[in-house]
């Protein structure tokens, strides 16, 4: 979708190839929402597959943020705990 980023794009380098047929060409992808960020994009040269398998390591690019929505969601449970008399 529009909101997605591709991680080789965004953290990758040079041109990746992963698919082992005769011409090297990238069918496999790493795609991730908006609200993270990728540090580094990678493969393994893993011969158990016609594929090459890729990796990513991603983070939260607003960390935050999104310890405030879980503390949100914590708060919501909380009150619902309380109206129901648990």
């Amino acid at each position: 979708g529009e909101n997605m980023v591709d991680g080789f794009k965004e953290c990758g380098k040079g041109f990746m190839s992963t698919y082992r047929g005769k011409k090297p060409v990238r069918i496999d992808y790493i795609m991730h929402d908006k609200s993270l960020v990728g540090s580094s994009y990678y493969t393994k040269d893993l011969t158990y597959s016609d594929h090459i398998p890729v990796f990513m390591t991603i983070g939260l690019s607003n960390p935050t943020f999104a310890i405030n929505r879980r503390l949100r969601k914590l708060r919501e449970f909380i009150s619902a705990l309380v109206v129901m008399n648990v």
